[in-house]
C-alpha cells in the first residue's frame, strides 16, 4: 500500500481526483487494530464503540483506476 501511495504521489500532476487503493481481501477492524499493536509493541486497550446507522456492512473499493495508472494490485 505505501507503495502504492509513492508511485501516485511521483505520477502525472494531470492525474486528479479520488483514486481508490485498498485491498479485495476484507479485514475486520479488530484485525487491523491489532496488527498495529503487534507491528508498533503497543499495549493499548482497544476501545470499542456502535457502528454508525449508515455504516455499510461490507465495503469493497474499486480499485481499477489506481491498478490503471500506477499498476496497483493487492
Amino acid at each position: 500500500m505505501i507503495q502504492a501511495f509513492l508511485q501516485l504521489m511521483q505520477a502525472s500532476d494531470a492525474i486528479i481526483g479520488p483514486i481508490n487503493l485498498g485491498t479485495l481481501e476484507e479485514q475486520t477492524m479488530l484485525a487491523l487494530a491489532e496488527r498495529i499493536r503487534a507491528l508498533t509493541g503497543s499495549r493499548s486497550e482497544l476501545a470499542y464503540h456502535p457502528k454508525p446507522c449508515a455504516d455499510p456492512i461490507r465495503r469493497r473499493p474499486d480499485i481499477k483506476l489506481a491498478t490503471r495508472l500506477v499498476a496497483w494490485h493487492r
